[in-house]
């Protein structure tokens, strides 16, 4: 059992994963440190993440420093040189990641080098990572990369206004998708913004356009239909919100590279 203390830091005894990762945890831990502390100033052989619940650190990474404040986390590359300081009592955990995809990752998820903001952090999956981390095994090894991996996922949940916006947009498309007259400006005016507007923030928290966002739910529903049912064509581009069924047929061929005929069936 791993007993959680004001510091604690757990490491994986070899210098390599034993199993083949897309990353893996190489060391992790837990700071409770008094106003004025400061680490050493070393370089990461590890990519590390460190998230601030109490307090806030001043993390310098090759000259730079950064505030990232409680409810806020940040990364640092392999390579660079890293000191950490405080100028009240905070409390932060880190985990360190060897492979090299990691950063891959961390972009795929909208972290950056920047601070940014999170999600309450579930202490329960730390402590569960943290027993992982402590068991040297390949498959305690393999569910450490897991739950470290809903770790990040969990720290990019942060809900403010824009994802207030975004969730009433897709909620907007899911129910009204067959709407024809449903496009980027209906969306736009219903949710009071400009179009331009809602379309960056669309891209920035979905990793796709809108407008292709809107065409692709479509399509999603069609192509369930066109498998399953045995609907007519028509009927089928009218139900998803396209009532011209040539361009529909169209749009199905360039997007899958198929004639929606094609699909008919037990098709995949």
């Amino acid at each position: 059992m791993v007993e959680f203390n004001d510091r604690w830091v757990l490491f994986r005894p070899e210098n390599k994963p034993s199993t083949a990762l897309p990353f893996s945890v190489r060391s992790m831990g837990f700071y409770d440190v008094p106003a004025g502390w400061h680490d050493i100033r070393k370089k990461m052989n590890f990519t590390q993440v460190q998230w601030c619940i109490e307090g806030a650190l001043f993390i310098t990474s090759n000259g730079t420093e950064q505030r990232v404040p409680a409810g806020h986390a940040m990364y640092i590359r392999k390579g660079e040189k890293l000191l950490v300081r405080v100028e009240e009592t905070s409390r932060y955990h880190w985990i360190t990641f060897d492979n090299n995809t990691i950063e891959s990752v961390l972009l795929s998820l909208g972290h950056t080098q920047e601070p940014w903001r999170c999600a309450s952090l579930n202490p329960a999956l730390f402590q569960k990572l943290a027993q992982e981390v402590a068991r040297p095994t390949p498959l305690a090894q393999r569910l450490a990369s897991a739950t470290a991996y809903q770790i990040l996922s969990q720290s990019c949940s942060y809900t403010n206004d824009t994802d207030s916006i975004i969730s009433q947009a897709l909620t907007i498309i899911h129910e009204e998708f067959h709407d024809p007259n449903l496009n980027a400006t209906l969306l736009a005016k219903r949710l009071n913004l400009h179009r331009t507007r809602l379309s960056q923030l669309f891209h920035q928290s979905q990793g796709t356009t809108l407008i292709d966002y809107i065409v692709n739910y479509r399509l999603q529903a069609a192509l369930s239909l066109l498998v399953t049912s045995t609907r007519s064509i028509a009927d089928i581009a009218t139900s998803v919100g396209y009532a011209d069924a040539n361009y529909f047929s169209r749009l199905v061929r360039k997007r899958t590279g198929h004639p929606p005929s094609a699909l008919r069936g037990d098709w995949g």
